[in-house]
């Protein structure tokens, strides 16, 4: 999980430089959800 989270914030820095508003938008809803995963599974 961890190694997806990072992913995401490097695509998420990648877009941003590159001025990629909708996609950072999207890809900061996945990260989200991958940032919740682990206490969804620990319930």
């Amino acid at each position: 999980m961890e190694g997806i989270r990072d992913n995401l914030g490097a695509r998420i820095a990648e877009a941003e430089h590159e001025g990629r508003l909708g996609e950072v938008e999207g890809l900061g809803v996945s990260l989200a959800g991958a940032e919740d995963k682990p206490a969804q599974m620990d319930r």
